[in-house]
């Protein structure tokens, strides 16, 4: 943030209140969604605000695209296990690779025993 601050076209943004930000975005978000969630086609002005809030969501799968039945439950449901289904293969994936590094490791350290072993070995002989 610091950073971006001290870019000549970005330090405006030292003087915008960050709560008034985040309101305003969660605003969006909600007017969003207005047209879907009611199903309704609203006048001209505010349907073409609503068009472009709709950009601004984070609904990066459209399930209406691959089930005719997907409905409100079925979008919430998705929006709710899709994060836990990454944080968990992603927690798998960690496991895996700290097998492979301990395992990798230990490999080493045999190794480097065994050169250990061998140079006592010689030097008693």
């Amino acid at each position: 943030y610091t950073v971006l601050v001290s870019v000549p076209p970005f330090s405006v943004l030292k003087h915008v209140d960050q709560g008034m930000v985040k309101v305003v975005w969660a605003t969006a978000q909600i007017l969003g969604t207005i047209s879907w969630n009611l199903r309704m086609k609203f006048p001209e002005p505010f349907d073409s605000l609503l068009r472009f809030l709709s950009l601004l969501q984070f609904d990066f799968f459209a399930l209406d695209c691959h089930s005719k039945r997907a409905n409100f439950l079925t979008r919430v449901n998705f929006a709710c296990f899709t994060p836990m289904a990454l944080a968990f293969i992603d927690l798998m994936v960690y496991f895996a690779r700290r097998s492979v590094f301990i395992y990798q490791e230990r490999k080493n350290v045999n190794q480097s025993n065994w050169h250990v072993k061998k140079a006592a070995y010689t030097l008693m002989l």
